[in-house]
């Protein structure tokens, strides 16, 4: 993490001299290289370095990403940890009041880390 931490400084630098903005700066990451961009989305040491992330392909809070009950839970605890669902009011059974509470908390980082759903159209 080390070394995204100081290519960060360095395009914090340097970018205006490629006429980019360092208020634009969007870091990303795809497998193991989302679950940096994640753990950096959150630490005190890449404050102001950049302003935007893209995670594909993976995160910090999904260490299995083929267990649906797994994923699951681990939503679950997310959104109640946010105090958006509880033990009655779970993901599963009313996930689009969980999900609007969950987008209404992250005011920095918009992302919701949740798993694949299977929902029906209402």
């Amino acid at each position: 993490l080390y070394d995204i931490l100081e290519g960060l400084k360095w395009v914090n630098k340097y970018i205006a001299a490629f006429g980019g903005d360092t208020s634009r700066i969007t870091l990303a990451g795809q497998g193991a290289g989302s679950t940096a961009a994640g753990l950096l989305s959150t630490s005190p040491l890449a404050k102001g370095l950049f302003q935007r992330v893209i995670m594909e392909s993976g995160s910090p809070g999904y260490p299995d990403r083929d267990s649906i009950k797994l994923n699951m839970d681990i939503s679950q605890k997310v959104a109640e940890r946010l105090y958006c669902a509880n033990k009655t009011h779970t993901i599963q059974n009313t996930p689009t009041e969980v999900l609007k509470c969950l987008r209404s908390r992250w005011l920095i980082f918009p992302i919701v880390l949740l798993s694949r759903m299977k929902m029906k159209a209402t």
